[in-house]
């Protein structure tokens, strides 16, 4: 299962993404595949636009960084987030909201 924690904390968001969907066999997981894109794209956006992505951890399975919030990267994190919903909905035995 994967879990995803969105947490403001001291004016930044505090991003985790752990664990895989497990959804099908590896190579063949579009829940997971889904999540790691969004969240690719979602880390990608902020440091295009200039915001200091501190402290990005990437592992397999594992994804961990900070951003300091401003209405840009609150708009961001909240696409982000929407998506991480959707996904725990469709597939609540793969995705969890922490």
């Amino acid at each position: 299962m994967t879990k995803i924690s969105i947490k403001e904390v001291d004016n930044k968001f505090n991003v985790v993404v752990d664990g895989h969907a497990d959804y099908k066999k590896y190579n063949s997981d579009i829940v997971c595949a889904g999540i790691s894109t969004a969240l690719t794209m979602t880390i990608n956006a902020l440091d295009n636009l200039g915001y200091n992505v501190i402290g990005l951890e990437m592992s397999e399975g594992y994804s961990k960084f900070e951003v300091e919030i401003n209405d840009v990267v609150r708009a961001i994190i909240k696409t982000f987030n929407e998506f991480a919903l959707q996904m725990s909905e469709e597939h609540p035995k793969n995705v969890k909201i922490c």
